[in-house]
């Protein structure tokens, strides 16, 4: 049995693979503190599990939750880094482990499911990632902004009266707000699509595929009459790239 968890900067969301070839089973997420996930740890210590694959981009908070497992479990650990190529992929960074291994890893998953098309990768968490994989597997380069949360939460830090809306309204793309609250809403989530759109347009002629992932990638989809919402893709990037190690051994 394999455990695959992507911690994220500030949730850690985690599947089973019974394996190599197997769909994955039982997702879940949740927020950990600096690493300290309990009920993932709670997982763990009720599951028989041979390895554990990791991918992270919360700094030492993976170092934390690596010491925690490592008390209750002695499986496999392995930490996953971005490559220089992988799977079909190959990296733009001239120095390819400063690629978010978040990035690689969704865009693995995505070659996995459309291995001869142009794809543009987003997630939509902390920060929002844009990703383009041209359909021979090159990867052209990305960009990287703030997330919804963090443009809401920069927005109401930053002014004098905005404040900070913890329990935002539901809002639509071609709605314009009527209260401060809903033309926050209508801001950010304009400014969001926005820079999606314009690497659509920027790259209409690769005709790419339009994945979105990431917490916010519901509002983000209904955005867009093509795009397609896969939750568990960096997960699935994460089952391919302990494959294609495993089968290099």
């Amino acid at each position: 049995m394999r455990l695959l968890i992507d911690l994220g900067n500030t949730r850690a969301k985690w599947a089973w693979q019974a394996h190599a070839a197997a769909p994955l089973e039982g997702p879940q997420n949740a927020a950990h503190d600096g690493g300290r996930c309990q009920r993932l740890l709670d997982a763990i210590g009720r599951a028989s599990v041979d390895q554990i694959w990791l991918s992270s981009v919360a700094g030492d908070a993976a170092n934390r939750l690596q010491d925690a497992i490592r008390k209750i479990c002695l499986a496999k650990f392995v930490r996953a880094l971005s490559p220089t190529q992988l799977g079909g992929v190959r990296n733009a960074y001239a120095e390819p482990e400063r690629l978010g291994v978040d990035r690689f890893l969704a865009m693995l998953g995505a070659r996995s499911r459309y291995p001869s098309e142009a794809l543009l990768v987003v997630d939509a968490g902390t920060a929002l990632t844009i990703d383009l994989l041209a359909a021979d597997g090159q990867h052209r380069g990305g960009s990287i902004a703030p997330g919804l949360r963090l443009m809401r939460h920069c927005l109401g830090s930053g002014t004098a009266t905005l404040g900070t809306r913890t329990l935002p309204p539901t809002v639509a793309i071609e709605q314009l707000g009527a209260t401060t609250a809903n033309a926050i809403e209508c801001g950010i989530l304009g400014a969001a699509c926005g820079a999606v759109a314009l690497r659509m347009d920027q790259h209409s002629t690769l005709r790419p595929r339009l994945l979105i992932t990431g917490g916010d990638a519901p509002a983000l989809v209904a955005c867009f009459s093509k795009a397609q919402e896969l939750p568990l893709l960096v997960l699935e990037g994460l089952a391919r790239y302990a494959g294609c190690l495993q089968n290099a051994d």
